[in-house]
């Protein structure tokens, strides 16, 4: 996955297992290799999704259902694990107003970021039965959380604090 940072403007992503920033022009420059416990390049190799918190860490999630995400700090390249109150979906991760939002099947996921390495997880039935996929996750930077699906449409959330039901999308 590739992440912008709206605090540092950092624009980074993981490959092999390894940190990269991209920079304004495209050149990509490797950072190296993740540190922290258990952390290894195979691990940070299965990261498929992830996004930028509001304290400038690289949030980041393995394919499938998972209890745990990875914090990674880009200036030290150090990672934190943090576990999940509950497994979430989703191969994709996107950032909003202190939540972290997935989406997989009929579920969107959210997860509560707190301090310290235990955060809150639940789960919503809000899209349609006739959803595809799910393949990406975004934020706008309004609060607002866009989700794309296999088929290419994008489902807008203007609020996914009070989603419901799939009538809360503006597609």
């Amino acid at each position: 996955g590739i992440a912008k940072s709206t605090v540092t403007s950092n624009t980074v992503a993981l490959t092999a297992g390894h940190l990269v920033r991209i920079s304004s022009t495209g050149i990509l420059s490797d950072l190296g290799s993740m540190t922290g416990t258990g952390i290894t390049d195979t691990l940070m190799a299965t990261m498929t999704g992830g996004d930028f918190d509001n304290s400038g860490n690289l949030v980041v999630k393995a394919t499938g259902s998972k209890s745990t995400v990875y914090s990674i700090n880009v200036s030290t390249r150090a990672v934190t694990t943090i576990t999940l109150s509950t497994a979430i979906q989703g191969d994709d991760l996107a950032y909003a107003k202190g939540y972290f939002y997935s989406s997989f099947g009929l579920y969107m996921y959210k997860v509560t970021v707190s301090t310290g390495t235990s955060w809150t997880a639940s789960a919503q039935t809000i899209f349609p039965s006739n959803i595809s996929s799910h393949d990406s996750t975004y934020s706008n930077g309004a609060g607002q959380i866009i989700f794309v699906d296999g088929n290419g449409n994008a489902y807008l959330l203007a609020n996914p604090l009070t989603a419901t039901a799939s009538s809360n999308f503006v597609l």
